[in-house]
């Protein structure tokens, strides 16, 4: 299971994230750390609503990175940058991972893709090209196995 998680983080740094900085900024930085007030208001926000436990406690650098990208920052990728995880041990650890990770990556896409115009606005570098690619890649990971299987269990 680690070999297969340092495999797929490599293909994700050295494919995807370049992609994304290509087509506009990351979509999302593990352990971003720039705070804006506006960002602070709702990255502390309650979540109230299903939706909100998905996109906001099972993911939240992913969601932290979303709220900076609509307040009009950008995020970056940097080839050079070394990044350091404890991979899961087991296939139940990794699994149970994969349930937090695949519906939250959803949800903050879905929130980002729906504020697209708005966001795009405040934000010069998410182009109508950086959208039609996260529409792609969203629509890829709908229809790939992996993902069925896991909303199906």
């Amino acid at each position: 299971m680690v070999w297969y998680q340092k495999f797929e983080y490599a293909v994700g740094h050295w494919l995807q994230k370049t992609a994304e900085h290509v087509f506009g900024c990351v979509l999302l930085f593990r352990g971003a750390a720039l705070m804006d007030d506006n960002v602070m208001k709702r990255y502390t926000t309650k979540a109230s609503e299903a939706t909100h436990y998905v996109q906001y406690d099972q993911g939240e650098d992913r969601w932290l990175c979303t709220l900076l990208l609509q307040q009009g920052w950008r995020v970056e990728y940097n080839a050079a940058s070394d990044a350091y995880t404890n991979a899961p041990q087991d296939f139940k650890e990794f699994y149970n991972q994969r349930r937090r990770w695949g519906p939250s990556t959803m949800a903050n896409t879905i929130d980002l893709l729906g504020s697209g115009g708005l966001t795009s606005e405040r934000n010069s570098s998410i182009s109508k090209l950086y959208i039609l690619y996260q529409i792609i890649s969203m629509a890829a990971s709908i229809l790939g196995p992996a993902t069925i299987c896991l909303m199906i269990s």
